[in-house]
């Protein structure tokens, strides 16, 4: 729906994990299984604006991940019959996504940096130990262990990730620019929208897991606010130099 008013409708299917903003456009894909007397397969569409188109895909794809639109070309996120390895699929361009070995998939997705086509996942390491991974450039640029991403932003001064914590003996952290933060303890953050950037500016909003009252968490600082219950969102606006 856009302002109340059905864009598209489907009896069955789901829509990959998204929105995203390509130039004025409004974009999203989506997955609808068709069933035959045979089987249950799933086809891939595009949506901008409203307009659906249908996305092809190899005879060989085992498995899409995600698909989304990146310097005007629909890429595909994917597993193929045979390899172990998932890839990024740029019309004819075939690229590999370098995943640790004796690792399960569990979890990807592509989001884009500036012009760099980038993806974010979870992966189960030997059966056990869940690990959360960015991959910039199709090359893995920073692993959270035992964390899942919760958060992925881009700025002018690259990627922040924001991971949640899957050990009691661990804390939410924050990744930016080849830098992770700590967030305190028994904090966490909650909601759809729970880090912003701007300015450079990281911003996040943590609630606490002990009944104390929320914080916004600046680059380090904290500001505890004077209210009951948790932060759902967070926003901040570019300073206007003139």
């Amino acid at each position: 729906r856009k302002n109340g008013e059905i864009v598209v409708g489907r009896d069955d299917g789901h829509v990959f994990e998204r929105l995203q903003e390509w130039g004025d456009s409004l974009c999203f894909a989506f997955i609808e299984p068709i069933t035959t007397q045979e089987a249950t397969i799933e086809r891939y569409y595009h949506v901008v604006d409203g307009k659906v188109s249908q996305v092809a895909v190899r005879d060989d794809v085992r498995k899409v991940w995600d698909v989304m639109v990146h310097d005007g070309q629909v890429c595909c996120l994917a597993t193929l019959t045979g390899v172990s390895d998932p890839v990024v699929i740029v019309g004819n361009a075939l690229y590999t996504i370098g995943v640790p070995s004796l690792c399960r998939i569990l979890d990807m997705r592509l989001f884009s940096a500036g012009d760099k086509l980038c993806v974010e996942g979870m992966i189960l390491v030997m059966g056990v130990a869940p690990m959360s991974l960015i991959w910039s450039e199709f090359k893995v640029m920073h692993t959270f262990q035992l964390a899942a991403i919760q958060s992925v932003i881009t700025d002018d001064d690259g990627i922040c990730c924001l991971s949640l914590p899957m050990a009691d003996n661990q804390v939410s952290q924050i990744y930016k620019g080849g830098e992770v933060y700590d967030l305190p303890r028994d904090y966490v953050p909650m909601g759809n929208v729970p880090m912003t950037v701007a300015d450079g500016i990281i911003y996040s909003a943590l609630s606490s897991t002990i009944g104390g009252k929320p914080v916004l968490w600046k680059e380090g600082h904290l500001d505890t606010l004077d209210i009951n219950g948790f932060l759902s969102s967070v926003s901040a606006c570019k300073t206007s130099v003139r």
